[in-house]
């Protein structure tokens, strides 16, 4: 009896002693594996699965669409992943995908409120440089020219736009670094205007929708109004209103 006593303690024993080792083990293989930093990738992505053509593509700038992708990870498979997610969305819908040859590789993170991305006809096309960050639904066939006096930062119609520019464009002009722009102060619109101009905007929607609320609540309202008169059991206690 002693001997099978101490034969079963030893091997409890052993058993803890090979299952302490297995955990050492596993520790030790998880911190000795080196730790890949992909950080680098957001800045730098020489990858070979860029392909550069030797033909450049001249689009027109009115047909041309930013598409950005928010990956998961940030090595090279989540990036080959989500390149791959823009190309197959360009040949469904039948758009060209092109890549831009461009080795300047960096982000930058803006503060979340610190920035508009919107349409100008929202303020009749007064846009306030320390405000909006991009300004986009420009098209050739809606430009307008801008009118006479004081243009106040209130909605306009959206089937029209002014140019921000003053005088013709110069396309050959356009690069990186080039601060020559020739803005039309007429429709450069403080901080605090543009501000009031789109809160304005949102209020008068938010206004709209409660009053289209309103009539979709009358019009369930009168409808279940009638299916209580239509249906209503009366002989039946249960559905005594």
């Amino acid at each position: 009896m002693m001997s099978s006593t101490y034969g079963i303690y030893r091997h409890k024993k052993t058993i803890s002693f090979l299952t302490l080792f297995i955990f050492a083990f596993t520790i030790f293989e998880y911190l000795s594996k080196p730790v890949i930093d992909y950080s680098e990738n957001l800045y730098h992505i020489p990858y070979p699965i860029i392909k550069r053509s030797e033909y450049p593509v001249n689009v027109s700038s009115e047909n041309i669409a930013l598409v950005f992708v928010l990956s998961e990870g940030l090595n090279r498979d989540y990036y080959k992943l989500a390149l791959d997610s823009v190309e197959c969305y360009a040949k469904a819908h039948g758009y060209q995908f092109v890549l831009t040859d461009d080795s300047n590789w960096g982000c930058d993170y803006l503060k979340d409120g610190t920035g508009h991305i919107r349409d100008t006809w929202l303020t009749s096309g007064v846009w306030s440089p320390e405000r909006d960050f991009m300004i986009h639904g420009w098209k050739t066939p809606k430009l307008a020219e801008v009118p006479e006096g004081r243009i106040f930062p209130i909605q306009m119609s959206n089937t029209k736009w002014y140019s921000p520019f003053s005088g013709d464009f110069d396309l050959e002009k356009c690069g990186l670094g080039n601060t020559t722009w020739n803005y039309n102060e007429k429709l450069i619109g403080s901080r605090e205007d543009v501000e009031y101009g789109l809160r304005k905007y949102e209020m008068n929607r938010a206004m709209k929708k409660i009053e289209l609320l309103r009539g979709l609540y009358d019009l369930i309202e009168n409808r279940a109004y009638f299916f209580r008169w239509f249906f209503h059991p009366k002989k039946s206690s249960l559905f005594l209103w």
